[in-house]
């Protein structure tokens, strides 16, 4: 399959217009359905604010030539690295199965938006999410205080570019 290259202009989008994330969710649902649909997907939501030497075409270009945003072997994980790093875990993602309601974008938005304030002391902006081939990925169960989180990943093959199926940058 070739990579698809989508690009949403939702201008009511900043991370102080919560009231707006509904919409801006459904927006983001609809356009995911509409394109990978008829496939198992995860879905990865990152932020330039942790790439900020890289505009989002430098990062795209980045992330097509390694299959992920992790291209600095000095850059750690913002969050809890060394946790994750023994469980193996290469990315963090959204899994949604082919022909199941794509309705997980409202959620992700406050999280980047207002749980990110817990983890880091500050809000952050998607700027781009990568849809991976979920069938090319393993799901690593993470037992959390309330219970089994199913957003942690690692790739099968060490070809992790050839797991990619598009990008949709919002701007």
């Amino acid at each position: 399959m070739e990579v698809k290259f989508l690009t949403l202009k939702l201008l009511n989008y900043n991370v102080e217009n919560i009231e707006e994330f509904n919409n801006i969710g459904n927006i983001i649902d609809k356009t995911i359905s509409k394109n990978f649909s008829q496939y198992d997907i995860a879905v990865r939501g990152l932020s330039l604010h942790d790439h900020p030497n890289l505009s989002l075409d430098n990062l795209i270009k980045i992330i097509l030539e390694k299959g992920t945003d992790h291209y600095d072997t000095k850059r750690r994980m913002a969050v809890s690295h060394d946790f994750y790093k023994e469980k193996e875990v290469e990315l963090f993602a959204v899994s949604i199965k082919s022909g199941e309601e794509v309705c997980f974008a409202q959620e992700m938005l406050e999280d980047f938006a207002i749980g990110a304030i817990q983890d880091r002391g500050y809000s952050l902006r998607i700027d781009l999410l990568v849809i991976y081939d979920l069938n090319k990925l393993v799901n690593i169960p993470i037992k959390y205080p309330d219970g089994i989180g199913k957003d942690a990943f690692r790739f099968k093959d060490a070809k992790r570019e050839n797991t990619i199926l598009g990008f949709i940058k919002i701007t």
